[in-house]
């Protein structure tokens, strides 16, 4: 198996005019979240026409998506609000958020929000700071304008560059790779927005050794950079970089095997203490102290290619570098304490990804992907919020009633005054798994027109409504999948106690210590409902107590001769075991011919007792109908209604036919 996805990933196809979202998998490595997929071409067209659409980076500030174009037809950067937490919405209202540059690039967002992104012509590009990053869609009429409140000018560092890739230490200086000088250029944090003051680690050359261990890749290399591209810090601090190793860079650099490189601290602050607009080329007696190379093997089934790194991900807390690989277009995963030690096959670090970029790419590690459990109002909910879909709440498809445990995903009619069993299904519709820390909180009511909250949910009002059941954990549930919390309703109301049998179920995912109904707005249940995932309302009816439609039951003769059957019955309980059915009333009502043998039977001893409407009482439970006579092929259909007492009430009755066949 390919290395595994630690966390949720967001990667740019520039071939493929997509954006995918990719989860860990514990079979494949990575697999994609389909709700999260972008379309990139039909969002470009929605919004500027006749444009080719070539997405080179991605980049998240909170939940908000923000993706970079690098194309000459394409140039510009999309936002796309509340990507995260709402998909759906987000891909619907993607909108321009700068037209004013011209094959952006990287990006990066400092810890106040503010946007940096490379962008100009190819191999002359600039830094470029953009402020109101956090403007909302700002509706159909100028979402394919720029939507960004200031765009300031940080300039080259000095010389003409085509940066790739940027970002910002634990400080908040930023750190960018120069892509055609072969270097890495430092922004100090404090003149980020004035004087723009940089500092340059310059590439070492000659005969310099590597971090290997493996002796077929720890021969020494002969650049530092070459063609640098994505870059990001460690939970230490270090500073990783990912050469593309092209060759496309002044003067074609190019050296034996893709590298990348780690920058210590040390070295990162003997940069920052260089003047400003000063450089800094390390030695080779820094190599494995300040700075470390590892080489990586060159492509399967082809020794000639070497493989070229673009955008770079670091996940600290797991300490596994993700980086997009271009060639074979895949990408690759290393677990940072074992990357010396790596074999001269590809295939262990194989990440299970699309990566189509031509180079550059920033793919972006999803830190904080919040679970999104939610349950359907109706088979078209998706999930994303307000339901569209549809105007009534009270039809959630993932909540039924069932007279029994029995896993059976279709509800039934239930017999009021007696248990049931309610089940909802939640659904993980987000990039993270639950961490089992949130409840499920399941109400009734009895029918009302224009039902509000609390009341009478939270049984304010007596026998109007309450809590089904204690609140239960919904566990882990993975990303995509779902999980089935069943409730025991020890206390069903009965009908006979309302005006009709119909009554509501209220389902609600929340956290342990929040106030009930947390998240609803205003006083209208249906909107809140439909505008809430975690929300769900079931309207069910109950059989009342005093009658209970159990169906039918079949009685046959499937031999070639004359057959004497004798009908047994039971009634068990909730547990399935037998009950004294003493004040009990069982009911059947024979169909066509069966109608004609219960008459004949009666001629010997009356066992059945006639009750009008074709409608016949057992007089004696326990004796049920003996000497029933049925000739071959004989098929005799009965409907089944059972009446407890209020003493015992009965759950099942349980037919069994008797018989002596042939003589």
């Amino acid at each position: 198996m390919s290395i595994q996805l630690t966390k949720p990933l967001v990667v740019p196809e520039y071939t493929n005019a997509l954006v995918k979202s990719y989860i860990p998998d514990l079979v494949t490595g990575a697999i994609v979240r389909p709700p999260y997929t972008i379309n990139v071409q039909t969002l470009l067209s929605s919004l500027i026409a006749g444009k080719t659409a070539r997405p080179n980076a991605c980049a998240l500030n909170g939940n908000d998506l923000f993706i970079a174009h690098s194309s000459a037809s394409s140039q510009c950067i999309f936002k796309l609000p509340n990507y995260l937490s709402d998909p759906e919405q987000a891909i619907a209202r993607g909108f321009v958020f700068s037209l004013d540059g011209n094959d952006y690039v990287g990006m990066a967002f400092s810890a106040a929000g503010e946007l940096y992104a490379a962008e100009g012509s190819f191999a002359n590009n600039r830094i470029f700071r953009y402020t109101g990053t956090a403007k909302p869609y700002p509706g159909p009429a100028l979402a394919a304008l720029s939507n960004y409140a200031s765009r300031t000018d940080m300039g080259n560092a000095g010389m003409q560059s085509y940066f790739a890739n940027l970002a910002f230490d634990a400080t908040g200086n930023l750190w960018v790779s120069d892509y055609l000088n072969h270097r890495v250029v430092v922004f100090d944090k404090a003149n980020l927005g004035g004087t723009n003051t940089f500092h340059v680690l310059t590439s070492l050359t000659g005969s310099i050794p590597v971090a290997n261990t493996d002796a077929a890749l720890n021969a020494n290399t002969s650049h530092l950079f070459a063609e640098p591209e994505g870059l990001d810090f460690d939970a230490g601090g270090n500073l990783w970089v990912a050469n593309n190793n092209d060759g496309g860079g002044a003067g074609g650099v190019q050296t034996t095997k893709t590298s990348l490189v780690k920058l210590t601290p040390g070295i990162q602050q003997g940069v920052l203490a260089t003047a400003a607009g000063g450089s800094l080329t390390p030695t080779v007696a820094q190599s494995n102290t300040d700075f470390f190379i590892y080489q990586v093997p060159n492509l399967a089934n082809n020794g000639a290619v070497r493989p070229q790194f673009g955008g770079l991900q670091i996940d600290r807390v797991a300490a596994r570098l993700f980086v997009n690989e271009q060639k074979a277009g895949k990408g690759r995963g290393y677990d940072i304490a074992t990357i010396a030690a790596m074999g001269t096959s590809t295939a262990a670090n194989d990440l299970n990804i699309v990566s189509t970029n031509p180079g550059n790419g920033g793919i972006a590690l999803v830190n904080a992907a919040a679970p999104i459990a939610f349950i359907r109002d109706n088979n078209a909910d998706t999930g994303s919020e307000p339901n569209a879909t549809t105007t009534v709440a009270w039809q959630s498809v993932d909540i039924w009633v069932r007279q029994f445990n029995d896993g059976v995903t279709v509800g039934e009619p239930i017999l009021g005054g007696s248990q049931s069993f309610v089940s909802v299904r939640i659904q993980n519709k987000g990039l993270s798994p639950t961490d089992a820390s949130q409840i499920v909180r399941l109400y009734w009511a009895k029918a009302s027109t224009g039902l509000s909250y609390p009341a009478p949910w939270n049984g304010a009002v007596a026998k109007d409504g309450g809590t089904v059941a204690a609140p239960q954990s919904i566990g882990v549930i993975q990303p995509g999948q779902n999980a089935v919390i069943v409730f025991a309703w020890a206390a069903t109301p009965n009908p006979v106690d309302y005006i009709d049998g119909h009554f509501c179920l209220l389902a609600h995912v929340t956290n342990p210590g929040a106030p009930e109904f947390d998240g609803f707005q205003g006083t209208n249940l249906n909107q809140n409902v439909l505008a809430l995932n975690e929300a769900g309302w079931r309207n069910i009816h109950i059989t009342p107590a005093v009658k209970m439609q159990l169906g039918h039951m079949v009685v046959a003769n499937y031999t070639a001769k004359e057959m004497h059957a004798h009908i047994a019955f039971e009634i068990l309980d909730a547990s399935a075991r037998p009950i004294n059915p003493s004040g009990a009333t069982l009911l059947i009502t024979p169909k066509g011919a069966a109608l004609d043998k219960l008459r004949e039977q009666q001629v010997d001893r009356p066992y059945l007792e006639a009750m009008g409407h074709g409608t016949f009482r057992v007089l004696d439970i326990d004796t049920g109908i003996p000497h029933l006579r049925l000739k071959p092929g004989e098929i005799l259909p009965f409907g089944l209604e059972y009446v407890p007492d209020h003493e015992a009430k009965g759950y099942v009755v349980r037919a069994t036919q008797f018989s002596l066949e042939g003589a």
